[in-house]
Order: C-alpha cells, then structure tokens, then sequence
C-alpha cells in the first residue's frame, strides 16, 4: 500500500514494516485534524465517532464491545463508513477489501464531509445543546407528559405552544421596544459607567441563582472513554455548574485524572480488580464477546 499506517500497539507486531508508524500513545485529534489522513480504521467509542464526523474522515469500524455496536450503525446510516465484525480480522482479505473501497470510492469522502460541514454549521453548538439539555434535565426530570399516543390534534401539532409563543412574543418585542427608549432616556441623565456595572453585577447574580449539582460517574474503562465524559464535565463546568466526577480506578493503565475542571472523587480499584485488568489474557477475552447491536 503506497499509504503510511500508523497503529497503537505494544508487543512489537509490525515493527520491521517501512509504512507502518508504531507508537504506544498517539494524540486522536492530531491525527484526524491532520490533511494527509485518508481513512481512520477506530473501534466505535463514542469519542472516536465525533471526532471523525467533526473532522470528516471516512471510517472502517470493527467494533469489540459495549455501545461501540450503536456508534458504528451512526456513521454506516450516514454512509461515510463500513462496518466489520470483529471475527473479520481472522481474514486479512475482507480487511484490505473495506480499506480499499473506502479510498477509492469517492462517495465516502463526499459523506464525511457533508457530515462535517453541517456539524460545524449548526445553529446550536455542541457545548450549548449540552448544557440546555443537561439543565432541562435537572429542572424538570422525567416528562410522561409527552407520551404523543394520548395527544389530541392540537397538542400533537404543538398548536397550543406556538400561537402563545407567538402572541408572546410580540408583547414581547413590544415591551422591550419601550424599556430599551427608556433606558437609553436614563443613560442621558445618568453615569454609563455605573449603569453598566449594575447589569453586570445582577447578570452574574443571576448565573449563580441557576446553576446546578451534576454529578457524574466517569469510570476508568479506556482512555477514550475517561476523555469523552471528562470534556463533558469540563464543558458544564464552565457553564457555571457545581459539576463533581465520581472517577472509578477500574483500569490502572489509564492515567488520566477523569476532569481536569470539575470538582474529582477517585474511588480506588481493589488488587483484585486491578490484577484482572492487568492480565492480557483477560482482556482478549473482549474479542470473543457475542453480544451486538440487537443485545443493547
């Protein structure tokens, strides 16, 4: 293959190949933010997934384990992937089949482009929808309310909603017309300086009044994993919540603190656990897991 390989392995497979790049710790967004990337072969771990769609680079996913099923069927509906089964890689054929219909069929690219493109033009940004979300969630919890099977034409139609919205809504634009010539009155007769500051001081008042306690589990089962909650708990964070990460030291390769902006609780792992972890063996156990998407 006239590409460069690069790959995450420690027991020397490979090391006497000329195209092939063997490191133990490779940077993911470097590496999909990088032109000259013409295919990402990932396991479908939900960090991996995003960063790829974000990025625009087709895919070929053999997933293993867990919700890696379910993120491998996101990006083959958008066509800009090709899934294999794990069971595949006992026949390099079916590899170097995928690997080269994705280089060389041009609708891949053109998907995970498009993919790209509208994620990064969306009207909402991700931080933004995750935080409304996550807010919405800790304000009003579960709605059975919204069971659409016991819903009249006007509630399924949302017409109750909109023409209050938009009776609302023009009362008030109308309001804020009036106290905006009001308030620019008052700026004549009185200090910008100090005006200003009082806003300002009742804004962050207000930010405080609304924040939330999220407390989230961020259990240390791969490093993708523990990176993806820990941009999540970073991400609400910032958005002025008392967000605190329950980190579980389950798997003593990973070294990463779980958040590096949100309050930290390690709960340590027991030797037995530990050692469990450690046993290569017990970790190619994973490849021999049955379970699929119908299981989840």
């Amino acid at each position: 293959m006239p590409e460069d390989i690069k790959n995450e392995r420690e027991d020397g497979t490979g090391k006497d190949i000329e195209n092939l790049v063997i490191s133990n710790w490779l940077l993911q967004s470097d590496l999909l933010n990088d032109e000259r990337l013409s295919l990402f072969v990932t396991g479908g771990s939900m960090d991996s997934i995003t960063d790829l769609s974000f990025r625009g680079v087709p895919a070929a996913v053999t997933s293993v384990v867990g919700d890696q099923y379910r993120n491998a069927k996101l990006v083959e509906r958008q066509n800009y992937s090709i899934i294999m089964d794990k069971s595949d890689l006992t026949n390099p054929n079916i590899l170097i089949k995928n690997i080269s219909t994705i280089l060389e069929d041009e609708t891949f690219k053109y998907n995970d482009e498009m993919v790209s493109r509208r994620l990064s033009k969306r009207a909402i940004g991700s931080k933004r929808l995750l935080i409304e979300h996550i807010e919405f969630a800790a304000e009003f919890g579960r709605l059975d309310m919204l069971d659409s099977s016991n819903m009249g034409m006007i509630e399924y139609y949302n017409l109750d909603i909109i023409f209050p919205v938009m009776f609302g809504l023009f009362i008030l634009i109308f309001l804020y017309h009036m106290l905006y010539l009001k308030w620019l009155e008052r700026l004549r007769k009185r200090n910008l300086l100090t005006t200003f500051l009082k806003y300002f001081i009742l804004f962050n008042l207000f930010l405080l009044l609304h924040s939330y306690k999220i407390l989230i589990v961020n259990p240390k089962i791969g490093y993708s994993h523990v990176n993806f909650f820990s941009q999540i708990a970073d991400i609400l964070t910032e958005a002025g919540h008392n967000v605190t990460v329950l980190a579980i030291d389950l798997d003593p390769t990973v070294n990463h603190p779980g958040a590096y902006k949100a309050n930290v609780i390690t709960f340590p792992t027991t030797k037995e656990i530990e050692d469990n972890f450690r046993s290569e063996n017990d970790n190619r156990m994973l490849w021999n897991l049955t379970s699929g998407v119908s299981d989840q």
